[in-house]
């Protein structure tokens, strides 16, 4: 039987309010509407010439698994036989190959909670794709409480359905967290901001645009002899990956540079990412074997990362904010 490596990722799924950016706590069947979002059969167009759709939605308590067809197109290419080397065809713009990716989701019994668990492929399907159509599926169909996620949504007004914004985040690794935790000295924090979503001021905007980078650099330095406290460090990185304030959604990446009890150390959030590689095997036709790559996930949350999943993702919820002054 062959085997191949494939990268998961983790990320938890919550909902909050789009003008506070506060995560709702109040019951909005938030499980029933997830069941409903990756049951729906529809095919969603994307950029970079792709289409996907939810081919099978599996639930099983507080279990989806989830397998997304898709496809990329518009570009003529032709087909060779690889022994030969001869031309057999050639797939015009309309026609593409129909690859699959798979997602588990796991239900948290509260707080609209859930961890999804998700075959990372270069080609295939981002998060965020998966993040918008989700948006836009609840904003369809709650139109006037029109609808069937409206039936399902426990909201009051149609204020309160506009204000709802589902978000997809990435969990931590939990090597990062257990390092920053050892540090005995921050002694320099780097942020990176999106020049795209920030308002700069005149004097430091470059006439060369064209050749300046879409971010730049924040740094900040405690006074002489002085280190950042390690817990409010923490705190600013758990609200950056939770993006539960504007101001941490324009941030791309933080650097943090310091010392631990072995000398000094330098942690990247674009490291930060809770990823596993998994051995997972193949069927005859040299794809990923469904039930097989299901398996190796419900065992991810159920059992190897039960609780420390379960632990973070209520622990981001639950810190303490960093203020927007």
């Amino acid at each position: 039987m062959s085997k191949i490596q494939r990268k998961t990722e983790v990320y938890s799924i919550g909902v909050r309010d789009k003008n506070t950016l506060k995560d709702i706590e109040k019951d909005i069947n938030f499980s029933e509407i997830l069941k409903m979002f990756f049951s729906y059969k529809s095919v969603y167009k994307i950029k970079d010439n792709k289409v996907f759709w939810f081919e099978s939605c599996k639930i099983d308590d507080d279990i989806i698994e989830v397998i997304i067809n898709y496809s990329k197109y518009n570009k003529n290419v032709k087909i060779i036989n690889v022994e030969t080397l001869k031309i057999t065809k050639t797939k015009s713009k309309k026609e593409g190959d129909l690859e699959k990716q798979h997602i588990l989701v796991k239900l948290l019994e509260h707080k609209n909670k859930a961890i999804m668990v998700f075959e990372k492929i270069s080609d295939g399907i981002y998060v965020k794709s998966i993040e918008e159509k989700l948006n836009h599926f609840i904003k369809q169909n709650t139109s006037g409480l029109d609808g069937e996620v409206a039936s399902t949504l426990d909201v009051e007004d149609v204020e309160d359905v506009e204000n709802i914004e589902f978000y997809i985040k990435n969990v931590p690794n939990e090597d990062f967290l257990y390092e920053l935790a050892r540090m005995k000295r921050i002694s320099v924090l780097r942020v990176f901001v999106d020049k795209t979503k920030s308002k700069i001021d005149e004097d430091i905007e470059f006439s060369e645009r064209n050749i300046s980078r879409d971010e730049y650099e924040i740094i900040y330095k405690p006074n002489r002899n002085l280190s950042f406290s390690v817990q409010n460090v923490e705190k600013y990185i758990r609200e950056f990956l939770a993006g539960k304030s504007n101001k941490s959604k324009k941030i791309k990446k933080i650097v943090i540079e310091g010392k631990n009890a072995e000398g000094k150390l330098r942690l990247d959030t674009d490291g930060i990412k809770l990823s596993k590689y998994m051995e997972t095997e193949l069927d005859t036709d040299g794809n990923i074997k469904s039930e097989d790559i299901f398996l190796k996930y419900r065992k991810f949350v159920n059992e190897d990362y039960k609780d420390y999943l379960t632990n973070i993702i209520l622990d981001i919820d639950e810190d303490e904010q960093i203020g927007d002054d």
